[in-house]
């Protein structure tokens, strides 16, 4: 089981996973954490459940489908694949933050959705999922592109994060 799986699993709550998050030292494990749990996310939850086939890490995208998305090796912002249950391809990008005041804006999205759109091929839509109160700065400028933001992780009841923590890895 993956340390982030672990971790998932030992919070009981959207708030709990916040709170423990937020006292990791190391920016890559809170960022790893929450990379998990958007995956599980889109795994578990009807409206994406019912649209998305596969969710895959950086590094579990299948060889095949780097080589049509003309995907990096390395890690150069995208940090999700999904594939639609259409044969569609989304690039989605994880950002954890400890202050949940401050939004995210289009610069510190550029390198994400450069890449999505400009350096991949077959990339059809863009996911930013983020830890902030507030909506991405100036996302009508950003094509083909949606987020979930921490109103939709605090509306996540019981039920639902039961079955995000307990997704078979």
């Amino acid at each position: 089981m993956r340390s982030s799986d672990r971790f998932i699993a030992s919070c009981n709550s959207w708030n709990d996973f916040w709170d423990r998050a937020r006292a990791i030292s190391s920016d890559i494990e809170k960022g790893n954490a929450f990379e998990r749990l958007v995956q599980l996310y889109l795994q578990t939850m009807p409206e994406y459940q019912t649209e998305l086939r596969h969710v895959w890490t950086l590094s579990e995208v299948p060889p095949a489908v780097r080589k049509l998305l003309d995907l990096p090796s390395r890690d150069e912002g995208i940090d999700l694949i999904a594939c639609t249950r259409h044969g569609k391809y989304w690039a989605i990008q994880s950002k954890f933050r400890s202050q949940s005041d401050k939004p995210l804006n289009r610069k510190e999205l550029g390198t994400f959705t450069s890449l999505a759109f400009n350096t991949c091929s077959n990339i059809a839509f863009a996911v930013v999922a983020h830890t902030s109160s507030k909506p991405v700065s100036k996302r009508h400028l950003m094509r083909n592109t949606a987020e979930i933001g921490l109103d939709r992780w605090q509306s996540l009841d019981q039920e639902a994060w039961r079955l995000i923590e307990r997704l078979p890895t």
